[in-house]
This record gives C-alpha cells, structure tokens and sequence, in this order.
C-alpha cells in the first residue's frame, strides 16, 4: 500500500504534463505569409510558398549575416507547426546556420508578427507593407 501512494502520485503529474502539451485546436490551415514585412531598417520577405524567406537587417544577428535567404520555420512545443498557432519562428540560412526567436505577442498574423530574443531582446515588430 505505502508504494502505491508514489505510484498515484507520479501518474497524476504525468498526466497533468500530458495534457498541459495538447497543441491549439485544429482549424482550417491559414494561407502561407507571403509579401514584405518591415520594422525599422529590419526586413522579412516572405514568397509566400513553402518556407523560402529573404532578410535584410541593419545589424547581422549572430550567427546570420545582415542579408540572407534560407528557410523559417514556425514550432510550437519545438515541432514545425502553423504560423498562426506557432510560438517560435527560426530562421535558418543556406549554410546551415539558424537563429530562433520566441513570437512575444502570440502567433503570427498574415500582416503582423514580433520577434522577441537574439539582437532584439526588446522585441520587434514586423507589419506588412506590400505583396510580393
């Protein structure tokens, strides 16, 4: 019986933590961002299809450069997931090197998202100027 109380316990947590992990409910997936987002001097370029991205900042964030092309990916719970529900945009350049940001006002917009850490440990929002 004494062990069995531990037992109880640890299941408990478990299962707390297990449901506590539940992504964002499943909805119609949003279209890809797709056009020119600017902040400042900072610029994202999104083409709109797969994960393709251009930049373009005043400062090269460590260890990108200050103008590159890669990918981005959008994860929440640190799996690739929808810019909509996502928590963390990570971009990488065509040399492997990669830079994560946390989404410090919530997901992306299809006109609108802020990237908190890296060089803006402030946070920096990014809006939409124009399509591609």
């Amino acid at each position: 019986m004494r062990s069995l109380l531990p037992f109880l316990l640890a299941l408990l947590c478990v299962s707390a933590c297990w449901f506590r992990g539940g992504r964002p409910p499943r909805t119609n997936d949003p279209a890809p961002l797709e056009g020119t987002f600017v902040s400042g001097a900072d610029t994202l370029f999104f083409g709109g299809e797969g994960r393709g991205i251009h930049w373009h900042f005043a400062e090269a964030p460590e260890p990108l450069n200050a103008r590159g092309q890669g990918i981005c990916v959008f994860l929440f719970h640190n799996e690739e997931y929808r810019h909509d529900a996502a928590e963390t945009f990570r971009l990488r350049d065509t040399q492997g090197r990669e830079l994560s940001f946390l989404l410090s006002n919530g997901p992306a917009k299809a006109d609108e998202l802020t990237l908190f850490g890296g060089s803006w440990p402030e946070g920096k929002t990014f809006r939409k100027t124009t399509a591609l």
